[in-house]
């Protein structure tokens, strides 16, 4: 049974609107083109400039890689807490990794497997704790509290500042 509508019924025209003309995609490929015979290549503008200048997430990740290569060099792959090496480990920070004025810095910084940098330190920073005491016992009393004040300061570090600590790893952090 089809059902119909009725003659009074009406369907609302409503006005056409053009369809959005769109943009060009912008190819981040090599083109070659002929001119004069000869095959020339004509790089994008846009991505050239991209490479020149990757961006500040992207040096970011490459600088944590290199500094936990580095924090990892330095432990020899050991946990420090536990003593076991593994291949499931990475670098605990006693501040976060949000602080950037203590993030790539070596005294907030060891090496250890994720069992015990998830259940064990990050549970409990409180003075007191046993990562506290630590901490104290490895710098110090005036180094932490300078560690502290460092961390805890208003830091940024520019794209371009960012670039230079890609590029001078190995003079910054011996």
């Amino acid at each position: 049974m089809e059902s119909k509508l009725s003659d009074t019924f009406q369907f609302q025209r409503f006005p056409r609107f053009s369809k959005p003309v769109k943009k060009k995609k912008i190819h981040n490929k090599v083109k070659t083109a002929k001119i004069n015979g000869q095959a020339t290549t004509r790089l994008n503008l846009r991505r050239v400039i991209k490479l020149l200048n990757p961006p500040r997430s992207r040096l970011i990740k490459k600088l944590d890689k290199l500094f936990s290569d580095y924090i990892k060099k330095k432990a020899k792959g050991k946990c420090f807490k536990c003593g076991k090496i593994s291949k499931s480990a990475g670098v605990s920070h006693y501040f976060s990794r949000k602080y950037i004025g203590g993030r790539w810095e070596k005294a907030n910084c060891d090496w250890s497997c994720w069992g015990c940098h998830y259940f064990q330190l990050e549970r409990d920073k409180t003075p007191g704790s046993w990562y506290y005491q630590y901490m104290i016992k490895k710098l110090g009393k005036k180094d932490f509290e300078y560690l502290i004040m460092k961390v805890q300061a208003i830091n940024k570090f520019s794209t371009k500042e960012i670039q230079l600590m890609v590029k001078n790893f190995n003079k910054i952090w011996k």
